[in-house]
């Protein structure tokens, strides 16, 4: 068992772990922003920690995601655990959790205390980004308008001039995305409570020969990562 544990450590690591990325990670050489840098470096410290050499590919999110299915690469991050992703992918242990809180005009008279106050109201979320179940389920029913720009500063832009009611984003996400729309933060307010959360894990296809090992010893730097940096980048 050792020499097979020992054989498939060499044979994961041999050559760089590719790890395909959403474009929107790309650095930006701000490390400190959410901007994608925060799961980066999550992954990065986590591989480091277990003396694992990689590489990121970056690539619009579905090419992302489809390079990794079909093992053109060895894993992509960062994606939302599933039920459909888990019948083809391996997950890790949560990289990071996302805390969707809804940003509005600073001077607007919305509130919200859950999710059913915010019926009637038009919601911004880019093209590419996933609707949570419940956001899903009332936009079927009726209960809200989405708007579709490319890219989330563009919602902020969108709010900004009233052509939309609110977004839904990490508050750590927020700072960053209203500097890139050239507007300050001070400009929106966010509700009290968050709409939801959501993990962001590490994916490895199914078929990918050392997956299970892949995921094994990923987990394990993860945790090891984990227990030495406490906190976060937070934006700031």
């Amino acid at each position: 068992m050792f020499f097979l544990s020992l054989f498939l450590a060499k044979s994961a690591t041999a050559a760089e772990l590719k790890i395909s990325a959403s474009e929107a990670m790309r650095p930006t050489g701000k490390p400190n922003t959410f901007d994608g840098q925060t799961v980066i470096q999550i992954v990065s410290g986590a591989l480091d920690k277990i003396g694992w050499r990689y590489s990121f590919v970056f690539a619009p999110s579905k090419r992302a995601y489809l390079m990794a299915k079909n093992t053109q690469v060895d894993a992509t991050i960062p994606r939302y655990k599933t039920a459909a992703g888990e019948s083809e992918m391996l997950y890790s242990d949560p990289i990071f959790i996302l805390e969707h809180t809804a940003y509005v005009r600073a001077g607007s008279l919305m509130g919200a205390s859950e999710i059913d106050d915010l019926r009637g109201a038009r919601y911004c979320l880019p093209l590419g980004s996933s609707l949570t179940e419940p956001m899903r389920t009332m936009i079927d029913q009726g209960n809200l308008t989405i708007e579709r720009p490319e890219s989330y500063p563009d919602c902020y832009k969108m709010i900004h001039v009233g052509r939309a009611d609110f977004t839904t984003t990490d508050p750590r996400a927020a700072v960053t995305f209203t500097k890139l729309a050239g507007l300050p933060l001070s400009d929106f307010r966010r509700l009290p409570n968050p709409i939801h959360s959501r993990t962001l894990h590490l994916v490895v296809s199914r078929e990918h020969k050392n997956g299970a090992h892949v995921i094994s010893e990923f987990n394990r730097g993860l945790q090891l990562y984990h227990s030495e940096n406490i906190e976060e980048p937070d934006g700031s």
